[in-house]
């Protein structure tokens, strides 16, 4: 079974225009002992880069983070497949919004933190396809998983 571990989505942004040297961390990363963890960093680097504008960074993570990510480890595939739909540029709408849903779906019903985490990514992937009432739905759903786990720091 492959080694799996449930990663915590970013819930800040980081500022806009900082240098955070990631190619060469990452660098480093893959030649260490770790590297059964990469898809795992990958996708949530990926994330990060998205929600700072540097797509092209962030699609490349993804595309590797679902390269490597064993086929059973659903957690980890999840937030890879949420970081790819975040990383298209915008005129892959209709791609973008399929993947964001496509990642949702994967995640187990028993893992509510997760799924609401990966619904307020779709949100946003959602809003920037002014899909306004979507979104809207997306965090309305979201809330309501961490209500039902009593996830009261996520709200």
């Amino acid at each position: 079974m492959a080694s799996c571990i449930q990663p915590r989505l970013p819930y800040t942004s980081p500022r806009a225009g900082s240098d955070t040297n990631v190619p060469k961390g990452v660098t480093r990363f893959r030649s260490g002992n770790e590297a059964e963890y990469v898809g795992e960093t990958s996708s949530r680097l990926a994330l990060v880069l998205a929600a700072a504008g540097q797509l092209e960074e962030a699609r490349a993570l993804a595309d590797e983070a679902r390269a490597v990510t064993p086929t059973d480890c659903v957690v980890v595939r999840a937030v890879a497949t949420m970081a790819a739909a975040r990383s298209l540029p915008a005129d892959e709408v209709e791609a973008s919004l399929a993947m964001a849903a496509a990642a949702v779906n994967l995640v187990p019903d028993p893992m509510p933190n997760l799924k609401a985490d990966l619904l307020i990514e779709h949100s946003r992937v959602q809003a920037a396809a002014r899909l306004a009432e979507d979104a809207r739905a997306s965090i309305a759903r979201a809330i309501s998983l961490y209500e039902s786990k009593g996830n009261v720091a996520a709200l």
